[in-house]
């Protein structure tokens, strides 16, 4: 169970303030950004503590503001494209809501069937697209559908307390349904996987790249303030709604 005030907030940019005795890549004043990993979740506020493999220098381009509206997002859709086998220059890659909004235009009569190598399903919509993907050459991988039951079991989220695992029964329906899931995609030749966003400071260091290189834009839709509690509130029910229009919600804690 968690315990209250449940806390809030993965991603966060800032000043080092501490490190520990073995910390060897960064120093007391450094400007970083990170993605909490579970146990350490919290970002929403002054201080947070991580694990230095966690952690990487924020692009020196980027606002503070900026740059904590990156990790999360990025390192999933970075780890994504990662899991297709061979090179995605000149293929095509379908991201439901991204293009094309969903709950007014049903893709399937838009898109030409048979013609996506890729599908980054962020939605959970991966099966009703299948008979979009290419034969024996298609990918999907979704982070919205469900993990199979090992998957959860090996995720980050089993080890927060009480540390007790995942139930047997839970873990075996979670598997037969990711098999269904499977079996589906093997009968149009397509390969399918859920990913769980596993946090790394290497890959915000090749984000950072990809920033300075002008490869990544960074859209920040609105910036609230810590003091301003309405405004959170406000801020936190359109990330729940899921519809608060372009760009990332920043919580500004201090003034740098």
């Amino acid at each position: 169970m968690n315990s209250f005030p449940f806390k809030i907030g993965y991603d966060c940019a800032g000043v080092i303030t501490e490190v520990g005795s073995e910390v060897t890549r960064f120093q007391v004043g450094a400007e970083v950004y990170t993605r909490l990993p579970e146990r350490s979740r919290g970002s929403c506020s002054e201080f947070v503590i991580c694990a230095e493999k966690y952690v990487a220098l924020k692009p020196p381009s980027l606002s503070f503001e900026d740059a904590a509206s990156i990790p999360l997002a990025a390192m999933t859709a970075l780890q994504a494209l990662r899991k297709y086998k061979g090179d995605l220059a000149g293929k095509t890659v379908f991201v439901p809501a991204g293009l094309i909004d969903y709950t007014k235009l049903d893709p399937r009569k838009v898109i030409e069937s048979g013609s996506v190598d890729f599908l980054f399903d962020t939605v959970g919509l991966a099966m009703e697209y299948l008979c979009l993907m290419k034969g024996q050459s298609g990918c999907i991988v979704s982070v919205a559908t469900m993990p199979s039951g090992n998957q959860l079991q090996k995720s980050s989220i089993s080890d927060l307390p009480p540390n007790s695992g995942i139930p047997v029964a839970l873990r075996m329906g979670l598997n037969a349904f990711d098999c269904v899931r499977k079996l589906r995609a093997w009968r149009y030749g397509v390969e399918y996987a859920y990913m769980f966003l596993e946090s790394s400071g290497q890959d915000l260091d090749e984000l950072r790249s990809h920033v300075e290189e002008h490869r990544l834009r960074t859209v920040v839709g609105k910036t609230v303030e810590l003091s301003d509690i309405e405004a959170v509130r406000s801020a936190c029910q359109t990330v729940y709604n899921g519809k608060g229009g372009l760009g990332k919600v920043v919580l500004k804690v201090a003034n740098s």
